[in-house]
């Protein structure tokens, strides 16, 4: 029989077997690597404590915080590594550092793996890790103090960094052994090691071939001349499609066929609501920090926290693509602007993201409701 007092034992014990779980076990962390854009050497991998900066270039509150944890390193270099993450391209990041006169050691992780391993949705971001690759702190990289990291020096300076920390990935494509074949066209289903997700549509031309990756249901969209919100698709998979170097209109025609073969397509009419967007005037783009860039055009990146939606290297119909897949809400790019920008759009509420569209971006934002074509497919039965 339980009196009080054994009642309130087992609570306190129970409260403390929860405290220790949480906070007596905390989360191991490794580095993924895939491409350096300047690289330690392995001797200084075994630093005891490792700094980990999530940043981009565009960011203004990473790069303000940067004389901060430059101090940091000038300071405790010898018992830290610290290691700058961004999601771009190496020859912007390489190009910043040039320009800015920084020599950190960077990574450039355009999969995001890093990101997604730790749920960095919001950045600036940092993490310090022990020499067993145990996480000790995070936070903003400009809230760790010169205090605080000697702290942590002093209770682990002199031992050796666990290697296993930096945790070299595979970014090579993974096929399968089923061969989706039909007239002239060859397909294979595809995925990348570490990385589960859908692929990005592109397509590489030669004189013998055009060789196309992306998911289903961008590739369905795409021959059939629709948006992605047109098409609904229980296959969740990419495919990696070898075809004759054809006039557009021919290809479209031989991978119909290649689709109606491996899958079930039909063709409905659906109402959807949607908002149109036509730009007013783009001479204010630059004015409103809408930055052109021609370097990387091919290569799109993405990052969103509850504020904001940040878009690097997109057309305008591109970026309303990534704007529809973020917010659930579509929009429709109607313009023929094929300059590559780097958009930031408020996107908090509704409201806030329409109103910004409008008076910050200067687009004239449409609301419509329209009966559109539908394709669905659908795995054969």
């Amino acid at each position: 029989m339980f009196t009080k007092t054994n009642i309130l034992d087992k609570l306190l014990t129970s409260i403390c077997l929860m405290f220790f779980l949480i906070y007596a076990n905390p989360l191991k962390a490794q580095i993924y690597v895939n491409n350096w854009v300047i690289k330690p050497s392995e001797e200084q991998k075994e630093k005891p404590l490792v700094y980990v900066d999530f940043w981009a270039t565009w960011c203004a509150p990473c790069i303000s915080s940067m004389p901060h944890t430059a101090g940091l390193e000038d300071r405790f270099g010898k018992d830290v590594l610290f290691v700058y993450i961004s999601d771009e391209p190496e020859t912007k990041i390489r190009s910043f550092l040039e320009r800015k006169g920084y020599r950190f050691y960077s990574l450039s992780d355009t999969a995001r793996t890093n990101f997604n391993a730790w749920n960095v949705e919001s950045i600036p971001y940092a993490m310090l890790m022990n020499p067993q690759g145990t996480v000790i702190w995070h936070g903003r990289p400009g809230d760790l103090s010169p205090e605080l990291l000697q702290k942590y020096i002093r209770r682990y300076g002199g031992q050796s960094g666990d290697p296993q920390r930096f945790i070299r990935i595979d970014y090579e494509p993974v096929y399968s052994s089923e061969n989706i074949s039909t007239d002239r066209i060859n397909g294979k289903p595809i995925r990348y090691r570490q990385f589960p997700g859908e692929i990005p549509y592109a397509c590489s031309k030669s004189a013998k071939n055009t060789i196309c990756k992306g998911s289903l249901r961008e590739i369905t969209a795409r021959t059939f001349g629709l948006e992605p919100y047109q098409v609904e698709s229980n296959a969740n998979i990419s495919l990696e499609i070898e075809m004759p170097p054809l006039p557009e209109n021919q290809q479209s025609n031989l991978l119909k066929k290649f689709l109606q073969k491996h899958w079930q397509i039909q063709q409905t009419q659906k109402q959807i609501e949607r908002y149109v967007l036509t730009e007013k005037d783009t001479t204010t783009w630059l004015n409103r920090r809408l930055y052109r860039y021609a370097d990387t055009p091919d290569q799109t990146l993405s990052l969103s926290d509850e504020t904001f939606l940040t878009i690097d290297n997109a057309t305008p119909r591109k970026m309303a693509r990534i704007l529809s897949q973020q917010t659930g809400i579509i929009f429709h790019y109607q313009g023929q602007n094929r300059n590559v920008y780097d958009w930031n759009i408020r996107i908090d509420t509704p409201s806030e993201l329409l109103k910004y569209l409008r008076n910050e971006l200067n687009f004239e934002v449409k609301a419509e409701k329209r009966e559109l074509p539908i394709i669905s497919i659908h795995k054969q039965n």
